[in-house]
C-alpha cells in the first residue's frame, strides 16, 4: 500500500532536509569551537530532537562523511564534525577568517554583457553573485576583494559564462581609496539597519531562558538564534577590514551571537 503525502507547493521535504544538514553543521561547528571546548577539538553528545527530518539530516551529514559518531570506553556516542565537514561550515559562522585576511589591493572585476533575449540567465547570475557576496558596482559590473578565479571557472563549466563575461584584475588608480570602492559596490546602508536591529534584540535580552529547560527546548532556541544570527549577516560582505566603512557593526554582530549561544550551552541539561 501507498504512503498518502500531503503536497504543499511552499514545502520541499528534499530542500528542507538539505536545511537541516546545513544547520546541524553550522550548530555543530559553533559547538565544537566556542562552547564546549573554546577553540580546542570536542564533540557534541547525540541528543538532537527526535524526528524523520533530523534523523535523516543527520544520514545525510554521515553518508557524505560530514560527521561521525565515537564510542569511547561504553558512553553513548558523540557526534563531532570531520575535516569535510569543517570546511561546509557557513562563511558567517567563522567571519574572522575573511575579515582578518590582509588585502593586497587587487579587485577581482566580473565583466558581462547578456542580451535581453536572455533575461532569465541574466537575472540568475546576479542573484547567484550576490549570494557569493560580490559587489555591484555597476548593473554588469561585479568585484570582489577575494580571487573568484575558481568561481569563474566553475561557471564556465557549469553555465558557459565566457559567452557573455571576462574576469580581470585590477586596482584602483587617481587616489580612491578601497573602503570607497566597496562603500559603491555593497549596500552598507542596509546592512547597518539590520544588524543594529539585531545588536539592539540582543542588549534587550529578548530570547531569556525559558521555564521548561528540557534539550528539546533548549535546541529550538539555539535554532532561533542561529536564524537570527543569519539574517543579520545575509548581505554582508565579509571583507578584510581594510575596506570597512567607519560603522561597521559585523564584529559586534558575532560577538553578540557567540554570546547568546555560550549562555544557551550553560542550560544544555
Amino acid at each position: 500500500m501507498k504512503r498518502c503525502l500531503i503536497h504543499h507547493p511552499d514545502i520541499s521535504p528534499t530542500i528542507l532536509r538539505r536545511t537541516l544538514s546545513a544547520e546541524l553543521i553550522d550548530l555543530l561547528g559553533i559547538f565544537s569551537e566556542f562552547v564546549f571546548t573554546r577553540g580546542k577539538s570536542a564533540t557534541w553528545n547525540h541528543s538532537f530532537p527526535s524526528g524523520t527530518f533530523y534523523r535523516q539530516a543527520i544520514y545525510r551529514l554521515r553518508k557524505n562523511g560530514l560527521i561521525a559518531y565515537r564510542r569511547t570506553h561504553g558512553r553513548p556516542p558523540v557526534l563531532h564534525l570531520t575535516p569535510e565537514g569543517q570546511s561546509r561550515i557557513s562563511d558567517i559562522i567563522f567571519p574572522e577568517r575573511f575579515w582578518n585576511q590582509r588585502w593586497d589591493g587587487r579587485w577581482y572585476l566580473l565583466m558581462y554583457d547578456i542580451p535581453e533575449t536572455q533575461r532569465p540567465y541574466r537575472s540568475a547570475l546576479g542573484r547567484f553573485l550576490a549570494r557569493q557576496r560580490l559587489g555591484c558596482l555597476q548593473k554588469s559590473v561585479w568585484i570582489s576583494a577575494r580571487d573568484i578565479r575558481p568561481l569563474f571557472h566553475d561557471l564556465q563549466e557549469a553555465a558557459a559564462i565566457r559567452d557573455y563575461a571576462c574576469l580581470f584584475e585590477a586596482q584602483t588608480v587617481l587616489g580612491q581609496q578601497g573602503a570607497e570602492i566597496s562603500a559603491q559596490a555593497w549596500d552598507f546602508d542596509r546592512l547597518n539597519v539590520v544588524q543594529t536591529s539585531y545588536l539592539a534584540e540582543c542588549d534587550q535580552g529578548t530570547a531569556q531562558a525559558p521555564g521548561d529547560r528540557g534539550r528539546t527546548t533548549i535546541f529550538a532556541m539555539m535554532h532561533n538564534a542561529l536564524a537570527a544570527y543569519v539574517e543579520a549577516m545575509r548581505y554582508d560582505p565579509l571583507l578584510p577590514s581594510a575596506l570597512w566603512p567607519p560603522d561597521y557593526c559585523g564584529p559586534k554582530v558575532a560577538s553578540a551571537f557567540r554570546h547568546r549561544l555560550r549562555s544557551l550551552a550553560k542550560l544544555w541539561p
